[in-house]
C-alpha cells in the first residue's frame, strides 16, 4: 500500500492498494495501481479492510475479502497497463458485525467457501456466532449455510477442563447455546481439498474442524 494526498478519515491516513508481482524468472518485481470498480481503492481505516484472497482455477483471476466486509473482489492479475482494475461482485453473507478471518478458498464445485463470524440473533445465547458461507462465481449468488456446530462435543470438555472443574484460559473459542449445541466463535485458515472435504482451525483452545457434508461426488473428484 502507498500513503495518499487523500485527507484523513477519523485520524487516519487513507492508503492506496496496490498489486505487486514477482518475476521468478527475471528476480523482479513490478508493482501497478489498483482501482475498485473504476475509482482508487483506498484503505480507509487501521482494522476490517485487509484483504485475504486466493486464486482461481483459470491461473489469473485473484479472488478476495476484507476482514470486516462481506464484499467479493476479483482482480484480473493479467490486465495489462500501469493500473490493475478490481471488480465488485457481491457479497458472500449479510449480517451484522461481520469480521472474516478464515480465508477464502475455491472448491472442486466451482464455488467460493468461507467462514464469517458475525451477530448472533438466533435468539440462542449472547455474544457472536461463527457462520458458513459460500459464492457462485457463474451466478453471483451466495448462501448461509448456518452456525458452524460440532457433532462431537465431548471433545471440548476434555480439551479445557482442569483436574479442579475450572476451565484452562484461552478456551473461550466455543460456545453453548441452550440447547446444548455447541458452536464455534472465531474460525481461521479454511481448505477445501480435492474430494470437497472442508477443514478450518478454531482458536481457543486451537481446534481442527472438519466439514464432511461439502464432499463431491467420486467420479467428479476424479
Amino acid at each position: 500500500m502507498a500513503e495518499t494526498d487523500e485527507p484523513e478519515v477519523k485520524g487516519f491516513k487513507p492508503q492506496q492498494f496496490r498489486l505487486a508481482q514477482y518475476n521468478p524468472d527475471t528476480g523482479k518485481i513490478a508493482t501497478r495501481d489498483l482501482t475498485l470498480d473504476g475509482r482508487k481503492w483506498l484503505r480507509l481505516s487501521r482494522d476490517g479492510d485487509l484483504p485475504e484472497w486466493n486464486l482461481a482455477s483459470d491461473g489469473r483471476t485473484a479472488w478476495l475479502l476484507r476482514l470486516g466486509n462481506a464484499a467479493l473482489i476479483s482482480i484480473d492479475l493479467q490486465a495489462a497497463g500501469a493500473v490493475v482494475p478490481a471488480l465488485s461482485r457481491g457479497k458472500l453473507i449479510e449480517g451484522e458485525g461481520i469480521d472474516i478471518r478464515s480465508g477464502l478458498n475455491f472448491h472442486p464445485d466451482g464455488r467460493i467457501y468461507a467462514i464469517a463470524s458475525m451477530a448472533n440473533t438466533t435468539g440462542f445465547g449472547p455474544g457472536s456466532l461463527a457462520h458458513m458461507a459460500r459464492f457462485d462465481p457463474k451466478t453471483g449468488k451466495s448462501e448461509d449455510l448456518g452456525v458452524v456446530c460440532v457433532s462431537n462435543p465431548e471433545f471440548y470438555a476434555k480439551a479445557v477442563m482442569l483436574p479442579d472443574g475450572k476451565k484452562k484460559t484461552w478456551s473461550h473459542g466455543f460456545i453453548e447455546l441452550p440447547d446444548k449445541t455447541l458452536a464455534a466463535l472465531y474460525c481461521l485458515g479454511l481448505r477445501a481439498t480435492h474430494d470437497g472435504t472442508i477443514y478450518a482451525t478454531q482458536l481457543y483452545p486451537f481446534t481442527l474442524l472438519r466439514f464432511e457434508q461439502f464432499k463431491v461426488p467420486a467420479t467428479a473428484a476424479e
